[in-house]
């Protein structure tokens, strides 16, 4: 039946669309229904905790040069020592071991691209949220090459050498029992960081999970809380005597580890920026439009190097 005879019949088009089928499937109310917005209008992140890690380079003191270049002098060995002299004896001469280490730059490096057409249709600052996404990720992969080895996102850990990959003595390498109890492990822990011997303040970075068995730590004695209450991040940090801890959210661990704690001297570490006479190595954007593709493309990159300029100025536990 048409509308207009259905509505000379029942009076209102609501009663007529309770009583006519046909009408009922025949009318739709969707163009009185404003279009929907977004809420909020910017993408939200999937895992915000994503970026809990990413101004973690901040910690490390900045060098303006082009390389990173460090003397070590070794004043273990007997032979480099100072002795007592004998009357009518000779004097012997003392041999000292020198060796030094040389860091170069690399380049890291975020790209993105969009179509103008889809530039056009998007209701929302889509040009400043991804400027917004490219640093974040920039810092973020800054942050995490000093920590872990990133050489699966390119980073070459010959420039940009992790800590935990250091080898001894500028990083030493210990263990704890996975299967003993959480205070034991704790203990481990705090004893193996009597391995740094560099002065300054301490910073540890925790895996969350094991961020989680300390938090639940109790008293062998009657299973009650150790501190009458969960252990909090300070509470922590006084007992290992660090004076900041950074919880590790990463998926794959630290280090690939999902138990362990990275503890290093912050001052013992140089991040350089090869600036150059140009300012060419510092936090660099570009913008072009691609007339053939009608495309927009932008890039934002970094020149810098890490290392590690103290002997013993780091350890890294993990269970096993």
């Amino acid at each position: 039946m048409e509308l207009k005879h259905a509505l000379e019949r029942y009076g209102t088009l609501s009663a007529a669309l309770e009583n006519e089928e046909t009408l009922q499937h025949a009318i739709t109310l969707d163009p009185l229904i404003p279009d929907p917005k977004f809420s909020p209008e910017e993408p939200v992140e999937i895992d915000p905790t994503l970026w809990a890690q990413k101004d973690l380079y901040k910690l490390f003191p900045e060098y303006q040069g082009t390389r990173i270049k460090a003397f070590f002098m070794d004043m273990t060995p007997e032979e480099a020592r100072a002795r007592g002299y004998v009357t009518g004896e000779l004097k012997e001469e003392q041999v000292l071991a020198l060796t030094q280490r040389e860091t170069f730059s690399q380049t890291i490096y975020k790209k993105q691209g969009i179509h103008r057409d889809e530039l056009t249709d998007i209701s929302f600052d889509v040009v400043g949220f991804m400027w917004k996404e490219m640093r974040d990720n920039l810092e973020l992969l800054k942050s995490k090459a000093c920590i872990q080895d990133m050489s699966a996102s390119g980073v070459d850990p010959t420039k940009i050498r992790p800590i935990i990959d250091e080898p001894a003595p500028f990083t030493h390498q210990r263990t704890v029992s996975a299967t003993a109890g959480t205070a034991d492990r704790l203990v481990g822990y705090t004893e193996a960081i009597s391995d740094i011997k560099v002065s300054g303040m301490k910073v540890a970075i925790i895996t969350k999970k094991l961020m989680d068995d300390f938090h639940l730590l109790t008293r062998a004695t009657d299973e009650k809380w150790m501190f009458n209450k969960p252990m909090t991040v300070a509470q922590l940090a006084a007992i290992l005597g660090v004076g900041k801890i950074v919880i590790w959210d990463e998926v794959n661990g630290l280090g690939g580890e999902q138990k362990a704690m990275l503890t290093f001297v912050p001052s013992a570490y140089r991040l350089s920026h090869n600036t150059g006479p140009n300012q060419t190595g510092q936090v660099t954007t570009f913008e072009k439009f691609d007339i053939d593709y009608n495309k927009f493309k932008y890039l934002i990159e970094e020149r810098l190097g890490f290392a590690t300029v103290r002997f013993n100025s780091a350890v890294f536990v993990k269970e096993v």
